[in-house]
């Protein structure tokens, strides 16, 4: 049984000795600072793992902050059938807030595109930590100081949350919008508070709750995702039939409702005025009248009906997130499934967790003979946990399952799993007491922070694998363009313009070394300056890549550089990473769906251009400077990812090529030979030369012999998930050759004397 006091007024009990201090709470600027530290990671070292985050968001944001000159030339960034006018499901909108950082914030330091791409993923990590900080505070304040402490140290170390934070996509914005709605709606409502008498036993609630919390809704559900409004269901329901942090009598409990109901409508309407940038934007840019969350809707329920819809686009089984957020998560995912089972085993065991304070009690049953009550605890922290339980049926229930469909609920993962972990270190109090009699020992004891210790580093072990491995095994794309535009394109250049070049390039060009510096060199002289007597360091060479712009390309060609992607199309991270000048195109591959085309304006698209808006164009026309590209209807765009065979160009017009090689696949003499549109151009060294090639995991190829101990094959699954250091390493992962190709067809390419493979960045 428990002596003493409660420490915090919040939905779950700390009770302990009176001299005992209150646990350590983070506070809004030490959660902010310390999420900000793991999200610039994310921004700058993580991947583009989904294409439709490249081709649906990036490009078109590219296409936003740097327009092609002239419109509809053929560098544009690549558009998807879906910003067709024809079928207009993706707002501008949401792009268009990341506009002022892509384009003219970066403008002021004269900065590069790749800056510009860095410097929104850095906008998303400073979002993300926010957000993600109001929530933890959140948690302590209402649920429990020690949750708070979990859910912070597991939002820090989750792979899933590391991907997920720093993302472009309208599910990361939805993660945004719902986590800071719920940062309002954890609080406990006191609306008409002048009617009915307040809780006491609930911490005090924010003046703007209720207009915080939906706001927070509607923005993710208007401009992000209109599924996410499924989230807010629990907070709904708490806000219309429950008295939360009131006390409310049986006999006042409809006029309540009606109160309660007014002020939801209300705030309602002012937060549906977010609708109005939404289409006022969305509408200038499609040259009709549009409302893309309805299209959306429309397309995803509605059109199975004619055989279109997401399930076109794959579909997967229903364990499908379980198996991803088991990657991505770890343990985390078991213990936020176990949050409200480990809730009701408490009201067995600990019941006294969840009950109101003596204080509180003693209000309720003195004075009030009407039957004065409030909310119990138990059920105030069901319906917090229970968002994350209705996102997962709701997704799992659809066939097309995607890994970013989850993102929204990936912080109530953490919040869940913290719950759970607290509830473990309250049940294993209670049998510690019981066993040793003695409240006064397990007020003293360490047991407990061990164990709750151990469990959340056993968590952010397995999740910091996972990003090891991840950033080990995946990034082969990122890093390949890099490579590609900060030594490859330099010296394509400084060798056909020299006299265009610095006099220190031109210096290097005539001592045959590389126009740029190579990584060898750039650690060759930081030793010299470690241990020399100036500490100067030499001038760092810099190849003016503008003659790009300028006919630089194959005799063949006629034009730019070609850069080629085969059946590596859906790992081009984004035009933001290609220097101006540099087209990227696709030749055929085994891929028989509907691929992106290039952005083209009214003058150059062979389709027609939309033009309905008569007055609203005269008035407003200027706000949306885009509008003879995105108004235009290109011809080739189909709602039924039916192949278009205008995406293609021939290979022997690619001056390079990204590919992706597989020797082990080939290595035994009876292996079958490569697709016929997917040869091993790696290794067709007449054709193609190898500039660089990384290694990427063959995840297929990556597995224990057949013949293999169970144990054997487990640890191969092991092995292939996560990083292990090479002393527990079984051997068993495949990795191919991730290669930048150079084509040997024009000398003006060839580095001459130089062997490829040794200047790696």
């Amino acid at each position: 049984m428990h002596t003493g006091r409660s420490l915090h007024p919040g939905l779950l009990k700390d009770y302990t000795r009176v001299q005992q201090r209150a646990p350590w709470t983070p506070s809004l600027g030490t959660s902010f600072r310390m999420l900000l530290l793991v999200r610039v990671m994310s921004a700058m070292y993580s991947g583009i793992p989904d294409c439709d985050e490249t081709f649906n968001y990036w490009e078109p944001l590219h296409l936003l902050s740097h327009p092609p000159r002239p419109l509809g030339s053929s560098q544009s960034a690549f558009e998807t059938w879906e910003y067709s006018p024809a079928f207009a499901i993706r707002s501008w909108l949401y792009l268009l807030q990341y506009l002022p950082v892509a384009r003219y914030f970066v403008g002021l330091f004269h900065a590069d595109k790749r800056s510009a791409f860095f410097a929104v993923r850095m906008t998303l990590a400073f979002t993300s930590s926010f957000c993600e900080a109001s929530l933890v505070r959140s948690v302590a304040q209402v649920v429990n100081p020690r949750v708070a402490r979990y859910m912070l140290a597991l939002l820090l170390c989750s792979a899933g949350m590391y991907e997920a934070s720093t993302a472009l996509l309208p599910s990361t914005f939805v993660m945004y919008t719902s986590t800071l709605a719920l940062s309002f709606a954890f609080y406990p409502s006191r609306s008409a508070k002048e009617r009915f008498p307040s809780n006491v036993n609930l911490p005090s609630t924010p003046p703007y709750r209720l207009l915080g919390a939906v706001g927070a809704f509607a923005l993710g559900t208007l401009w992000g995702w209109p599924f996410a409004l499924f989230l807010s269901v629990p907070f709904v329901f708490e806000e219309i039939f429950l008295a939360s942090g009131l006390l409310v009598s049986t006999s006042r409990l409809t006029n309540l409702w009606i109160a309660r109901t007014i002020s939801g409508v209300k705030v309602a309407s002012v937060a549906a005025l977010s609708a109005v940038p939404l289409i006022l934007i969305d509408t200038l840019a499609y040259g009709r009248p549009v409302l893309v969350p309805v299209n959306i809707v429309v397309y995803n329920i509605l059109s199975a009906r004619r055989g279109a819809g997401p399930d076109l686009y794959g579909v997967e089984p229903w364990y499908f997130y379980l198996l991803n957020l088991t990657l991505n998560f770890g343990p985390i995912l078991l213990l936020s499934i176990l949050s409200i089972p480990a809730l009701g085993l408490t009201l067995i065991v600990d019941r006294r967790r969840l009950q109101p304070l003596e204080s509180t009690s003693k209000t309720i049953q003195k004075g009030h003979p009407d039957g004065l009550q409030g909310s119990s605890e138990a059920l105030l922290l069901t319906l917090r946990l229970l968002p994350q339980y209705l996102w997962m049926g709701l997704l799992t229930s659809q066939a097309h399952k995607e890994e970013r469909f989850m993102f929204p609920a990936y912080p109530l993962l953490c919040f869940n799993a913290a719950v759970s972990i607290y509830l473990f270190r309250s049940c294993l109090e209670r049998v510690y007491t019981r066993c040793t009699k003695s409240t006064y020992k397990a007020s003293r004891t360490k047991l407990f922070s061990l164990c709750t210790a151990a469990i959340v580093c056993v968590c952010a072990l397995i999740n910091v694998s996972r990003i090891l491995h991840v950033a080990h095994s995946y990034h082969a794309p990122m890093t390949l363009l890099d490579f590609f535009s900060r030594h490859e394109l330099p010296r394509v250049v400084a060798q056909r313009f020299p006299g265009e070049q610095t006099p220190i390039v031109r210096q290097r060009i005539s001592a045959g070394l590389e126009p740029v510096r190579t990584r060898e060199e750039k650690l060759a002289q930081g030793a010299r300056i470690l241990y020399s007597s100036s500490g100067v360091e030499a001038e760092e060479p810099s190849v003016d890549l503008s003659p790009l712009k300028t006919n630089t390309g194959s005799a063949e060609q006629g034009e730019s550089i070609r850069l080629c992607y085969g059946k590596e199309w859906y790992r081009f991270p984004t035009h933001y990473l290609v220097p101006d000048g540099v087209r990227v195109d696709f030749i055929k591959s085994e891929f028989n769906g509907q691929l992106p085309k290039h952005f083209a304006s009214g003058s150059t698209a062979e389709g027609a251009t939309v033009s309905q808006l008569g007055l609203l164009d005269d008035v407003l026309g200027w706000a949306w400077p885009w509008k003879g590209i995105t108004r235009a209807v290109p011809s080739g765009f189909n709602d039924m990812n039916l192949e278009e065979p205008d995406r293609y160009v021939h290979v022997d017009t690619c001056d390079y090529i990204v590919d992706l090689d597989h020797p082990h696949r080939y290595a035994h003499p009876s292996a079958e030979p490569p697709p016929t549109y997917e040869p091993r151009y790696a290794v067709n060294a007449d054709q193609w030369d190898r500039v660089l090639c990384l290694d990427f995991l063959d995840a297929g190829s990556s597995h224990a012999p057949p013949s293999s101990l169970i144990s054997d094959k487990i640890w191969a699954t092991v092995e292939r998930a996560y990083w292990l250091p090479k002393w527990l390493r079984k051997g068993t992962n495949r990795y191919g050759d991730y290669c930048l190709l150079r084509t040997t067809r024009n000398d003006s390419f060839v580095a001459p004397n130089q062997d490829p493979l040794i200047a790696v960045s």
